[in-house]
């Protein structure tokens, strides 16, 4: 039985980078920033993988919200979940995640500090620069960890 690859998405500084130009609103807010999308679109269409949201939008929409509004916004992957709101901790809701679920290959994509997260997480975990979001250099190691 093969496992899941999963990316556990944040959308501020990854997808929505703080120097983000206006690139519209919809119903959600201000839209993702496209070159961002397109990073993340290739992430998932060389490996196969799909998406738990673990960004603080989950918080106040739901996972339909959620899958509706990433379809929306040209996001090909197919959103599988939401980490469990459990702590201020974003490495202790993965792996709350993570124990039900039969994945063994991931990659974190995100901008807070590594201290949000657990050691053993920190191999799978990609750091975005808040200002610029998901670079062409973090999407290719974000491809690498996913097929290694």
């Amino acid at each position: 039985k093969q496992t899941m690859k999963i990316i556990f998405l944040d959308f501020d500084g990854v997808l929505s980078p703080i120097d983000n130009v206006d690139n519209g609103r919809d119903k959600y807010g201000e839209h993702f920033n496209a070159r961002c999308t397109e990073n993340l679109n290739a992430i998932i269409e060389t490996t196969g993988a799909h998406i738990v949201i673990t960004s603080s939008w989950r918080q106040y929409l739901s996972l339909w919200q959620l899958q509706r509004m990433c379809k929306k916004r040209g996001i090909k992957g197919e959103i599988v979940g939401v980490t469990p709101i459990r702590s201020i901790h974003r490495g202790n809701e993965i792996d709350s995640w993570l124990s039900k679920k039969n994945c063994h290959r991931y990659v974190i994509l995100d901008d807070m500090n590594e201290s949000q997260f657990n050691k053993h997480q920190r191999s799978s975990l990609i750091v975005c620069d808040g200002r610029k979001g998901l670079s062409h250099d973090n999407t290719r190691q974000a491809i690498d960890i996913l097929s290694s």
